[in-house]
């Protein structure tokens, strides 16, 4: 295998992993409540969606966690409709993290964007602070080591994790069709490169992942 694809096919096997595991789930009550006109599956999955997902901490794990209904909904109303592109996309999740800011006293940045790609999957991406991180590395280097201009921060982060998906779409359908997973959404394979890139364990996760490949015979 090209090492140039090992990042990417940790990524694809990831992701595929966590659809076998909870998303596909979660992605069909988000289907469910869209055909019924209201959030009651997606609510149910709630909790499970926030064990899953790491969302525990602080005063934003907590408002998840004692309001789910609230949670949901907002989603739901602000979610439901599919976007045009990333940029109308941005514009709704900025709206859901100002709307239960109001209630959370608390910006709930990644569990949105997070719910929201729950129902347009092969939309949308995922947001964290470890895939911000590895963009603007990312795009440092890129950049032959200038920082981007703007810094990167959450209100940017889908603008330029277009750019940058646009950049690698080859790369990544190269990657899933290599895996032979047919993992069917390429911008959480970005989403995860991303966050592999920001992540301070990156070099341990890769060679236990090609360790891993050697002894399935891949």
């Amino acid at each position: 295998m090209d090492e140039r694809l090992l990042p990417w096919m940790f990524a694809v096997e990831t992701q595929a992993d966590l659809l076998n595991r909870f998303d596909a789930a979660v992605i069909n009550r988000a289907a469910i409540d869209k055909e019924s006109g209201k959030p009651k599956k997606f609510t149910e999955a709630v909790p499970d969606f926030r064990a899953f997902y790491g969302l525990k901490q602080g005063t934003a794990g907590k408002f998840i966690k004692d309001k789910p209904d609230i949670f949901a909904q907002v989603c739901y109303d602000l979610f439901k409709e599919e976007p045009a592109d990333l940029a109308e996309a941005n514009e709704r999740w900025q709206a859901a993290v100002a709307q239960l800011k109001t209630e959370a006293t608390s910006e709930l940045k990644s569990a949105t964007m997070k719910a929201y790609w729950f129902f347009h999957p092969t939309k949308l991406t995922m947001y964290d602070r470890l895939a911000q991180k590895g963009m603007a590395s990312h795009l440092k280097a890129r950049a032959g080591g200038k920082r981007a201009k703007p810094t990167v921060n959450w209100r940017n982060f889908l603008s330029y994790f277009q750019d940058i998906y646009d950049e690698n779409k080859a790369t990544i359908q190269e990657a899933i069709t290599f895996s032979g997973t047919g993992y069917p959404y390429p911008m959480r394979v970005l989403d995860k490169y991303l966050w592999l890139q920001g992540n301070k364990d990156r070099d341990d996760y890769l060679d236990c992942y090609a360790l891993s490949r050697q002894l399935r015979g891949k």
